[in-house]
């Protein structure tokens, strides 16, 4: 972004700048920064950085604390054979 004159304080700052806001049609202006954003992105492979980078700390988060996920997941089912339960009643 800076390489076409834009400065940003994050990769997500352009697309929820307050200028844009209010706007029934994005000008001229937008449009451009939209594009250079776009662009950035994906010269940078932000999207692919981001799943990487937040694939690792989910993974730490289950091995650190898998007793507390298997709970979460036998309680989800526990309520999901209740609910097929009940709709299985009132057909």
């Amino acid at each position: 972004m800076r390489e076409k004159g834009y400065r940003y304080a994050d990769p997500y700052a352009a697309a929820g700048a307050a200028k844009w806001n209010g706007a029934r049609t994005p000008s001229a202006l937008e449009i451009a920064t939209a594009t250079a954003d776009v662009a950035c992105q994906q010269r940078n492979r932000l999207v692919t950085t981001w799943f990487a980078a937040e694939k690792r700390i989910e993974e730490e988060d289950i091995r650190q604390h898998r007793e507390y996920f298997r709970k979460l997941r036998d309680a989800k089912e526990g309520n999901v054979r209740a609910a097929r339960a009940l709709l299985a009643r009132t057909r």
